[in-house]
């Protein structure tokens, strides 16, 4: 039986594979696997995503201070050691 969260993911997958921005494949070994794949017009919408986000945080951090820098590292450092344990 599938979960909420199992459906959502496979109309996103539906909606993806739409676009041509992935492709899907059963696996060899297990025929109840499917295997999602980028294409290469997925690959260049990632691509661009990573460009528009590592700009905007570039454009975000110029306005913040150093102090407010050190408490944002200083949240990820606990929230990592948070997601280890």
């Amino acid at each position: 039986m599938m979960s909420s969260k199992d459906s959502t993911t496979s109309r996103i997958i539906d909606r993806l594979d739409d676009r041509k921005l992935v492709t899907r494949s059963r696996s060899e070994d297990d025929k109840r696997v499917v295997l999602i794949e980028l294409t290469k017009e997925g690959y260049k919408i990632v691509e661009n995503l990573e460009k528009n986000i590592d700009e905007c945080f570039r454009t975000e951090l110029d306005t913040i201070s150093k102090d407010q820098i050190t408490t944002i590292v200083t949240g990820i450092k606990i929230l990592n050691v948070i997601l280890d344990s």
